[in-house]
């Protein structure tokens, strides 16, 4: 009897193994990364602080949540680097689970402050930025976006400007 325990506790063990957080994320109807078709729109708001919406619309067959915020970091030159790469902090707002069916759109907003001719002169640094790269919540791989944007950097600010929200439904 005591063999037998041994043989089903290993072949369970075997199970757990080979399942991947990704296995385990797609079987929680989590949205992920290779189902989703990401789409930039319109810079909105006034000049000091401009909005930009990024589209998540399911292209899988089948219905897909989301709850949180996406992992949003703005790669391009700045401070010397070519490849300078700032990850963005998130809103101090609540969120809610989205449910995304096939063919389906929910978004998220880039709040960010552009950078200007005169951030130099100031003091200030601008990150050159070309291109974006989005993690969706509860995934581990992103999407790299391009996008060319001149972003005053300010990635050792307490509040910074430049933040993402969570993603909500529609466009």
């Amino acid at each position: 009897m005591r063999y037998h325990s041994l043989v089903a506790v290993a072949v369970c063990a075997c199970a757990v193994v080979g399942f991947s957080s990704q296995d385990s994320a797609r079987a929680s109807g989590y949205c992920q990364t290779g189902d989703l078709k990401f789409a930039l729109g319109a810079s909105t708001g006034p000049a000091g602080q401009k909005t930009l919406a990024v589209d998540l619309t399911n292209k899988g067959s089948s219905a897909c949540t989301m709850a949180g915020f996406p992992a949003v970091s703005m790669v391009g030159r700045a401070l010397g680097k070519q490849n300078y790469t700032w990850p963005l902090e998130w809103a101090s707002r609540s969120y809610q689970r989205v449910t995304v069916h096939p063919g389906g759109t929910a978004h998220f907003d880039i709040v960010y402050v552009p950078g200007s001719p005169s951030d130099a002169r100031n003091g200030n640094t601008d990150i050159l930025v070309s291109k974006l790269v989005i993690t969706p919540p509860h995934d581990h791989a992103n999407a790299v976006v391009p996008w060319r944007q001149s972003v005053l950097l300010q990635d050792g600010a307490t509040h910074p400007g430049t933040f993402s929200t969570p993603v909500v439904p529609g466009r």
